[in-house]
């Protein structure tokens, strides 16, 4: 959660406020990579969103990211990492709140409920059900040392017992992930493209050591990320867009880690190999939409390409990147093709 609010390391008690200060730097860092996670595919937000909170919410809901602006009494401006509302297919609409954070806060509960409160009143005001209001589902994670983060944050919400019907005492409970605490194969199986987040653990696995035990490390861990991005994008199970913001995220903490250890270690070669990839299977698609256009002719072949790839489950940006179509025609082509099929 960030406050608008600069901070700037001043002379009092030096040390402290330059490791608050690099805190916050890293936080600010990790927070703009999780959030580009969710600025992916529709598939995407929702594998993350179920990894996250237990759901089995269907790839069909849409999902819309939220204003995350609030105005707080005491620090001025917030922002949310993310909070996003799902609409099911009968129209239904959930909200989820998600909050990253690189330490550990006692006042984190009240951070979430307080968050809670305001999205769900203005949640009320919008839908005019000013006589209940509903919060959205939270979660924190935590990317802490191993042991740190708690289970769950508790908060005891009490009423006047004069103004309450039974219980004046509400248990307010947020349920927290510690990433750290989490081994790689739970975190392939939740939520898969936050492997990426495995090299930022090398802040917290070293201090002092020889750079060369790091230098190896951080290889290794780099080739197994590398790998599963790679399989995983070859499989379908990322989209274009999906795989090359997490090529990114890999490209940020990989300068991260560089720049922190000063390992002195020169990946280009391996993320421009990554990112060829993409370039590989989108010349392959246009081929192959060539060669059926001198077959069946331009435009059906245009329509057949945009068809193949909507049936393998991907989003219209993915499509438009691959094609280079323009939007309305490749929505055209999908809505005759949904049309047909559910005659």
């Amino acid at each position: 959660m960030r406050q608008s609010n600069s901070f700037l390391p001043n002379k009092k008690d030096s040390k402290a406020v330059s490791n608050d200060y690099t805190i916050k730097q890293e936080s600010v860092k990790l927070d703009s990579s999780l959030r580009l996670l969710f600025q992916g595919s529709n598939k995407f937000k929702i594998g993350l969103v179920n990894g996250i909170f237990g759901t089995h919410l269907n790839y069909s809901c849409d999902v819309v990211e939220l204003n995350k602006d609030f105005s707080d009494s005491n620090l001025g401006k917030r922002e949310a990492d993310i909070l996003v509302e799902v609409t099911m297919y009968q129209k239904e609409k959930h909200l989820y709140h998600i909050e990253f954070q690189v330490k550990t806060d006692e006042t984190m509960s009240l951070r979430m409920f307080e968050y809670g409160s305001k999205v769900a009143l203005q949640k009320s005001f919008e839908n005019k059900t000013f006589n209940s209001i509903t919060f959205p589902k939270q979660c924190v994670m935590f990317f802490t040392k191993k042991g740190e983060a708690p289970s769950k944050l508790d908060l005891d919400v009490i009423f006047s017992s004069e103004d309450c019907e039974g219980d004046n005492v509400i248990k307010y409970k947020i349920p927290c992930i510690s990433y750290f605490d989490l081994s790689d194969e739970e975190i392939i199986k939740r939520f898969k493209p936050f492997i990426v987040f495995k090299l930022y653990g090398l802040k917290h696995k070293y201090n002092g050591k020889n750079r060369n035990v790091i230098k190896e490390d951080f290889l290794v861990k780099f080739n197994d990320i590398k790998n599963i991005l790679i399989n995983s994008y070859e499989d379908e199970e990322l989209s274009s867009v999906d795989y090359g913001h997490c090529v990114d995220i890999l490209n940020s903490l990989s300068d991260y880690a560089n720049n922190k250890f000063k390992l002195e270690v020169d990946i280009k070669k391996e993320l421009t190999g990554m990112k060829s990839i993409v370039e590989e299977w989108k010349k392959e698609f246009r081929e192959e939409g060539m060669k059926e256009g001198m077959k069946e002719g331009e435009r059906k072949a245009r329509v057949s390409t945009i068809i193949k790839l909507y049936k393998k489950g991907m989003t219209v940006e993915d499509i438009l990147y691959y094609t280079e179509e323009s939007e309305s025609f490749v929505k055209s082509c999908i809505e005759a093709y949904n049309n047909k099929i559910n005659k």
